[in-house]
């Protein structure tokens, strides 16, 4: 069973919630004037008696230096005062914050588990139709996201290669069960039919935004990097990552599967094909961390069986 990876959220625009109502200033504003009220009255009365009672100078003069003292003391006051004030008033608006972002975060979860559940609800309506399809596009998947984990990519592009690898078949609902199902190799005009299922899924996902990027997978998974791929005929790097990647896992699966016409290869036969393509079928680049991925994971298993 696939789970889809833990993913960043949905990108969207966080509102903030504004504290409602006017900031009520009058206990700072009382704070200054009660300051500048003494102030005013300390300058005049000690400067009036420092040049009126010369007989009192030196001592008025120690005044005058602990006035300046006072002076610095009752700004640092004042100043901590309102600081107070701004500080409370900051972390009562940063509490309903975040708040608010708790909520949208509970909403954006719920909104990408809306987004899976319609993803997996399609793939099944194809696998309704063709049973041999559900092990086929699990497995596919899961081997898509570790290959895109071994590539470095994010949790959002481990999302969209989620939900690209389940739908990668859902143009096949437009196929004939004449062709979808038979057991035999296709003819040749049956082939080309066949061949039309990516067309049909980028018909039918091309108006669904939320996937982005995932579609790229349905539409060019059987493109090959020398060009010769269907439907676009799409070379190299041209061709979407998220489809490169896909078409290694593809071919891989399809190779160590049993088919109605042939019995599954080992997995280092599959390798030795998948080498093969290098450069032709497959990006370079991509297939050389998949050959190791695959690689090291079978002698691990060999080696827990042994």
């Amino acid at each position: 069973m696939v789970h889809p990876p833990e993913v960043e959220q949905p990108d969207m625009q966080r509102p903030v919630k504004v504290p409602s109502g006017t900031p009520n200033w009058r206990p700072a504003a009382r704070v200054a004037g009660v300051y500048l009220l003494v102030s005013v009255l300390w300058i005049l009365v000690t400067d009036h008696l420092l040049y009126e009672i010369p007989a009192f100078k030196g001592f008025l003069e120690q005044v005058s230096t602990a006035k300046g003292i006072f002076f610095v003391l009752a700004s640092a006051g004042l100043i901590f005062v309102l600081v107070q004030q701004a500080t409370h008033k900051l972390t009562h608006a940063n509490q309903e914050l975040s708040v608010s972002l708790s909520t949208l975060q509970e909403q954006q979860q719920q909104l990408a588990e809306t987004y899976t559940a319609a993803v997996e609800g399609w793939t099944h309506a194809l696998e309704l139709r063709d049973d041999e399809t559900h092990e086929h596009t699990r497995r596919v998947t899961e081997i898509s996201v570790k290959l895109g984990q071994k590539l470095g990519l994010d949790e959002k592009q481990l999302q969209q290669i989620y939900w690209g690898g389940l739908l990668h078949d859902i143009g096949k609902m437009a196929v004939p069960d004449s062709i979808l199902l038979k057991p035999d190799k296709l003819t040749p005009e049956e082939f080309q039919t066949m061949q039309q299922h990516p067309v049909y899924a980028r018909r039918w996902l091309e108006h669904v935004g939320f996937l982005g990027e995932a579609r790229d997978i349905p539409y060019h998974h059987h493109e090959k990097w020398d060009g010769s791929g269907y439907p676009a005929g799409l070379k190299g790097e041209n061709i979407p990552l998220y489809a490169r990647i896909f078409a290694l896992a593809d071919v891989y699966d399809a190779l160590t599967s049993d088919r109605p016409y042939r019995k599954a290869m080992t997995v280092p036969e599959a390798l030795q094909i998948i080498q093969q393509g290098i450069g032709t079928h497959f990006d370079p680049e991509v297939a050389k961390v998949f050959l190791q991925m695959v690689t090291e994971g079978h002698e691990d298993h060999r080696e827990s069986r042994g």
